[in-house]
């Protein structure tokens, strides 16, 4: 027993090397963006903040608790202890099932079908890879830290794997934040999205909540899940932030950089639009857009207008021949 936890005290230590060291290049990564003014550099110095702290906490909790609850880990589990109720219980259970890896995994399942069905693949494989990405990560922090569970007496729920990071609030923190995000992208109405970020951020803590109250997690395991789940967030939000740049429209769409015939066409080839050289006009036998260069007698009134098509029969172009020409 005692080679055992020695090598799993020694594992732990490998791990918070490994995360200060990916905390440190995060830093430097995030700085040296910024400098160069990289369009990555916000998320890059969310992610360097989001392991720095994640660094941290894990430290603490493998160094000064030896595993254990550490600061108000143990008086936080006491005092909800106290305060349950059937009532209470019940609704939380719920929350606590409804919201595990399974659960979330389903809701990007549904999600990831929906924008295929809208035909929006990149969006679609940002929400599965945040499923996938989350639930390598807490299989592999859970294993790597290996911290046990409250006691027995405190748990109203049967867990079986270790207890850092919380799974159920790294996996909500991803699926639900990414989620919010493709919806507020897709530019509904702006109050729909206000919602769907305020239902997203509301379930995300009651989901946390919820694991301290059923005694199956210590509070610093929860606020871990929150950090990690932060990171591979950020990450999958630099994603969707990379595919509406591909997507952006080309610079010709924007109204300032128009040619005469984009004016018209809206940028589309006027074949496209049904639009052709405007036949002869069969009473004149000249087209719409020569007339000025129709002879007097076709006018109703005759003779040549002053300043317009007399131009036009000394040599210079008519203006719609030319945006003709330009068709």
């Amino acid at each position: 027993m005692g080679l055992l936890r020695r090598d799993v005290a020694v594992s732990a230590m490998l791990v918070l090397v490994a995360q200060d060291g990916a905390a440190v290049v995060a830093v430097v990564a995030a700085v040296a963006l910024l400098l160069v003014g990289h369009r990555l550099a916000v998320h890059t110095g969310i992610v360097a903040v989001l392991v720095a702290a994640h660094a941290a906490l894990s430290s603490v909790v493998v160094v000064v608790g030896h595993l254990g609850p550490v600061g108000p880990d143990r008086a936080v589990a006491d005092e909800l202890v106290r305060l349950r109720s059937s009532a209470a219980t019940g609704i939380l259970t719920v929350v606590g099932t409804v919201g595990d890896t399974v659960g979330m995994a389903v809701l990007a399942a549904v999600v990831g079908a929906l924008l295929l069905w809208r035909r929006r693949v990149g969006d679609a494989v940002v929400m599965i890879g945040a499923v996938a990405g989350a639930g390598l990560l807490i299989v592999g922090l859970k294993q790597a830290v290996a911290r046990p569970r409250p006691p027995e007496a405190l748990r109203l729920a049967v867990e079986t794997t270790y207890s850092f990071p919380s799974g159920h609030a790294l996996s909500s923190v991803v699926v639900l934040g990414t989620a919010a995000a493709i919806v507020v992208r897709l530019g509904w109405r702006p109050a729909l999205s206000g919602v769907a970020v305020t239902v997203a951020s509301g379930a995300v803590a009651i989901i946390g909540f919820s694991r301290v109250y059923l005694g199956v997690h210590w509070p610093t395991d929860v606020l871990d899940g929150w950090l990690t789940g932060g990171v591979w967030l950020t990450v999958c939000l630099a994603a969707l932030s990379e595919l509406d740049r591909r997507r952006g429209r080309p610079a010709q769409a924007q109204r300032g950089d128009l040619t005469p015939r984009d004016a018209v066409t809206g940028g589309a080839h006027p074949g496209s639009l049904g639009l052709s050289r405007p036949r002869d006009s069969p009473a004149t036998g000249c087209a719409p857009a020569d007339s000025g260069a129709c002879p007097s007698s076709s006018r109703p009134h005759g003779g040549a207008r002053p300043g317009r098509d007399a131009g036009t029969h000394a040599g210079r172009p008519h203006r719609g021949r030319e945006w003709q020409q330009s068709l």
